[in-house]
């Protein structure tokens, strides 16, 4: 199978579900939040994962000051997963030969990757999920900063002006 076959074959799984693609992203607008799925394929190996992402609009704006131009991509969304973690926590790879037609990937996108994005479509649940991850205990500062946005959205400004505060005092 070629990287060609295989987009087309997530197409044909993605399009009936609302999803556009450019290149080797998916998106969906549902609402005030854009779905991401893409797909990444190996550094000089033939395989692929597979990404999903939910980019809140509101939190958006905030944390950069402007709205989304164009297509979301799944490294600029809120809340971030590999599809393989959200089966088993674990980082998986398939090969490219048979991968897009694999029907464990197809059925992990069904049963996995779109009850999770649908899941994501409330602030309530991307803080919990942010929360889940522990995002406060980690030294990358955008999860932090999405989840005091969302804090602060949610009605708690202390604890975001807390968050916000250790994180500075975290930062050289």
């Amino acid at each position: 199978m070629t990287r060609r076959e295989l987009t087309g074959h997530l197409d044909g799984l993605l399009e009936p579900l609302g999803f556009a693609r450019s290149q080797l992203t998916w998106n969906r607008r549902a609402g005030d939040f854009v779905d991401v799925i893409d797909i990444q394929f190996g550094k000089g190996r033939p395989e692929f994962a597979i990404n999903v992402g939910v980019l809140a609009l509101e939190v958006f704006s905030i944390f950069e000051a402007q709205e989304p131009l164009g297509f979301v991509e799944e490294s600029r969304c809120n809340i971030r997963s590999r599809m393989s973690a959200l089966v088993d926590g674990r980082d998986r790879w398939w090969p490219i030969e048979g991968g897009g037609e694999n029907p464990d990937v197809s059925a992990m996108l069904a049963d996995y990757a779109i009850p999770f994005l649908d899941r994501m479509h409330s602030l309530v649940a991307m803080k919990d999920w942010l929360v889940a991850q522990n995002v406060v205990g980690k030294k990358y500062p955008p999860p932090i900063m999405y989840l005091a946005i969302i804090d602060h959205r949610l009605g708690s400004a202390q604890a975001s002006c807390s968050m916000l505060a250790e994180l500075r005092r975290r930062s050289p």
